[in-house]
């Protein structure tokens, strides 16, 4: 059903389009890691109000341009498939998912997903693989790899002259007791 306008003045009116709405699925974990140090916390629902912070914003936009944005979350209790979460909000008209999942829950979710008309973004994952081995076609990249990191704090560190650092490792199945000292080789300045 069109709306027709006319505006003052004008002879003859206008039809104004219907507006078009603009599913968007989140889908994450109840519970985030706890805080390395409690000097910033990270909030419960951080993911969730920043998505739900852009549609408010968006719609704002969307009033002049006959849009409307609506947000669908789906926030995965421990044990329950990320899989399913996503094939509802799929089937429930999303068509432009937010996942902020591991690395191997978004791999599910993209390959479940490979033949639907949706678009996947990875919020969270971090892991070198999602853009090379395991690199999926239906999948955009917000978080940046941990190669990235890497190659951004090096950059920050040549630029501030640091050479000589100092590496911690935590716990885990590729820790090697025997402190190593990293750093930059140094120039010779002759």
């Amino acid at each position: 059903m069109a709306v027709t306008t006319a505006w003052p003045g004008s002879s003859r009116a206008q039809a104004t389009p219907p507006s078009i709405e603009v599913r968007i699925g989140l889908v994450g974990h109840k519970s985030q890691p706890p805080a390395l140090y409690e000097l910033d916390p990270t909030p419960p629902d951080e993911g969730a109000a920043g998505a739900r912070l852009a549609i408010e914003d968006n719609n704002t936009t969307g009033k002049f341009t006959h849009q409307r944005y609506a947000l669908d979350e789906a926030t995965l209790a421990a044990g329950q498939s990320a899989v399913e979460a996503a094939t509802r909000l799929v089937d429930g008209g999303a068509g432009f998912l937010i996942l902020d999942l591991p690395a191997d829950e978004l791999l599910g979710v993209a390959d479940a997903l490979a033949a639907r008309n949706v678009i996947l973004f990875n919020a969270q994952a971090q892991d070198d693989r999602l853009r090379n081995a395991d690199c999926r076609a239906n999948l955009f990249h917000i978080a940046p790899s941990r190669a990235m990191v890497t190659d951004a704090l090096a950059q920050v560190m040549t630029a501030k002259r640091w050479a000589d650092l100092f590496l911690i490792v935590g716990p885990g199945p590729r820790t090697s007791s025997t402190p190593r000292r990293c750093g930059v080789p140094r120039r010779n300045s002759a």
